[in-house]
């Protein structure tokens, strides 16, 4: 696990094991993992995630910037304030796709694919995985 290192750029890569981030405050997020869990949970701004194997667990406490979350096997997680205005694309190939606590406008839904305005849009928030699941919800803390 990193402890909160400050408002810098936080760079956290594994190639066979877990990534754990806590209590981070950071401007930007960029986490890469081969093979293992990796999830944060704190304040970022722009955060990229790429994964070829393991489940995802981001857990933003306000939505500052863009996020791109991709991975190639494996579950991704992503639970955000109440309040965050972003454009939502989330895109599986052999997955469900679940939103839960927000309203989509203006969007486009079918097997696979979910996008479209949450808040009246905002910051991208970008979302893809060949083969797992996607879920969208509320963070608990807002």
């Amino acid at each position: 696990m990193l402890p909160n290192r400050g408002r810098g750029i936080l760079d956290a890569r594994s190639t066979s094991g877990n990534v754990s981030m806590q209590k981070i405050d950071t401007k930007n997020m960029q986490s890469a993992s081969v093979s293992g869990n990796l999830s944060f949970v704190g304040n970022a701004g722009q955060v990229t995630v790429e994964t070829v194997s393991g489940p995802v667990d981001i857990r933003l406490e306000s939505l500052k910037d863009d996020v791109v979350l991709t991975g190639v096997s494996g579950d991704i997680s992503l639970l955000i304030n109440a309040s965050a205005a972003f454009d939502l694309n989330a895109d599986t190939t052999t997955g469900n796709i679940t939103l839960q606590g927000f309203d989509i406008k203006a969007g486009k839904e079918s097997p696979g694919t979910l996008q479209g305005k949450i808040n009246g849009g905002g910051y991208d928030v970008k979302i893809r995985t060949t083969s797992g699941s996607i879920t969208i919800d509320r963070n608990s803390k807002s």
